[in-house]
């Protein structure tokens, strides 16, 4: 369900990675608090039931987060 309360399917893509985006960014945090340099982040691919994860630097992840990129798992597609 899309948050203005529409039901399609583009809303609920729409939510799921705003989920994993909002997920990924607590684990940086969590990553920086603890004073590791790379982290395990979650795929954020078109695929809406993927499980894979991403081992990122935090400066590339920083970098890929100020250009407005998705993360990806090696071979994973973002959404169109």
């Amino acid at each position: 369900m899309r948050r203005d309360g529409g039901d399609d399917a583009g809303g609920v893509r729409s939510e799921r990675r705003t989920f994993r985006e909002e997920a990924n960014d607590r684990i940086y945090e969590t990553a920086v608090d603890h004073g590791s340099t790379k982290a395990e982040f979650i795929c954020e691919c078109a695929d809406e039931l993927c499980i894979a994860v991403a081992p990122i630097y935090l400066a590339a992840y920083r970098a890929i987060r100020d250009i407005g990129r998705p993360v990806l798992a090696d071979g994973h597609k973002p959404a169109p």
